[in-house]
């Protein structure tokens, strides 16, 4: 039995089975990175080309007393909104056994990342190149061999695994096989990020709405 704080539990999907059957914890605070990109309303290009033209006419003796420079040319409108991020850290420790406490799920969470040579793979046999990591286009649509994500009350589905980093101890079993890893990993959701994502985030078993709703009858 885990002892664990229910928040530190992290679940790795792939086509809806759980990518490893060995319980991951985190090891320090999850940050998620939320971040939209704005730009002002008029280029610096064009606010130049504003303040030249007001020095040209002034130069010419006509009575304009302005810079050619207002406010409203600085008004940040949006530009775009970069996928949900985060990064995360979860240790693997021998409770039992080495290979599979350790060395297994560690393996399986290094994949992640990487794609598969078909060429050398026992279940495309007769296929050539590499098969990318992540979903296709359409598969993401479809939401068909996606992978997501539940880390305590957070649900982020589709996802892509773009680094994992993991760092074995110095001390193995008898066999060789090391005790612990760390692991720290890379999580981008796959679609740009929304407040409807967001809403999708669980508050007591429930959806942000049904939590709200439940509040509101009392």
């Amino acid at each position: 039995m885990s002892f664990a704080p229910m928040g530190s539990s992290v679940k790795i999907y792939k086509n809806k089975e759980v990518i490893t059957d060995v319980e991951l914890l985190l090891e320090e605070d999850l940050v998620l990175n939320l971040s939209s990109t704005f730009a002002p309303l008029v280029s610096g290009e064009a606010n130049k080309n504003f303040t030249a033209m007001s020095g040209f006419a002034q130069s010419k003796g006509f009575n304009v007393n302005f810079t050619g420079q207002f406010k409203q040319f600085g008004f940040q409108q949006w530009t775009s909104t970069a996928p949900l991020g985060f990064s995360f850290t979860i240790g693997l420790y021998m409770r039992t056994n080495a290979a599979t406490d350790v060395m297994i799920p560690a393996y399986e969470l290094m994949k992640l990342p990487l794609p598969t040579d078909l060429g050398n793979s026992n279940i495309k046999k007769g296929k050539i190149g590499l098969k990318a990591p992540g979903p296709s286009i359409g598969g993401a649509l479809i939401d068909s061999d996606n992978m997501f994500i539940s880390v305590g009350p957070i649900l982020i589905n589709p996802i892509i695994v773009k680094k994992v980093e993991p760092t074995f101890g110095l001390y193995t079993d008898e066999m060789g096989n090391y005790t612990s890893c760390v692991l720290r990993i890379d999580v981008e959701s796959v679609f740009t990020a929304t407040t409807n994502m967001i809403d999708d985030f669980q508050i007591s078993g429930m959806d942000i709405d049904q939590y709200k709703a439940s509040i509101a009858q009392g």
